[in-house]
């Protein structure tokens, strides 16, 4: 048989395909198996019941999972994704240099006129335009 690998171990606990042993516990790690089991809506509870307990050991992790999770027949869940950010939240990441997070804060606050304003002034090139005067030519 061959060497176990995590998502296989995973795979395993949720069709209670795999029992406990040496090369199990090599790559066992209750953060990974608590991730992704946390992706499911049937088995979050689970998740969330160890991520209370995350004194406990690999073994004892294993076996809750294991005797007290019920057999599932589906695999696998999306797991989640960050939302890209609008145009408007990366422009004004860029503009200000703050984080995409503290900028998405900073879209919410603005009025409509004034993120016109941004995206007008900033996403021509040049910056912001500005009106000069023009002087007359002495040749």
């Amino acid at each position: 048989m061959a060497a176990p690998n995590l998502f296989g171990v995973i795979d395993g606990i949720i069709t209670k395909d795999v029992e406990w042993s040496p090369e199990v516990e090599k790559v066992y790690s209750p953060f990974i198996v608590n991730r992704a089991l946390s992706q499911r809506k049937d088995t979050l509870f689970y998740a969330e019941a160890m991520n209370r307990r995350r004194d406990l050991s690999k073994l004892d992790q294993f076996t809750f999972y294991r005797y007290g999770m019920p057999k599932l027949t589906k695999k696998w869940a999306q797991w989640g994704k960050r939302e890209k950010a609008s145009e408007l939240v990366e422009l004004v990441s860029r503009v200000y240099g703050m984080s995409l997070k503290k900028a998405a804060v900073a879209v919410k606050l603005l009025t409509k006129s004034q993120a016109e304003y941004l995206v007008r002034a900033y996403t021509q090139h040049g910056g912001v335009s500005r009106t000069t005067k023009t002087t007359k030519d002495t040749s």
